[in-house]
């Protein structure tokens, strides 16, 4: 199974949709970019090839 993740630009906007703070305006956050990027980029790490997290459990 092949997943699609959400990449920065994903979150920014739908942050701006629960939020109602431009999505601009989140991106000269410097705090709100570094976590997110943080957070956004587990579901898809791995080791040696291999995924960490291959099911949706």
């Amino acid at each position: 199974m092949s997943w699609t993740y959400l990449d920065l630009a994903d979150y920014l906007l739908i942050a701006e949709a629960v939020l109602g703070i431009p999505a601009e305006r989140l991106a000269e956050m410097p705090r709100v970019l570094h976590l997110a990027g943080s957070a956004l980029s587990v579901p898809a790490s791995g080791f040696g090839g291999h995924e960490s997290y291959p099911d949706l459990a």
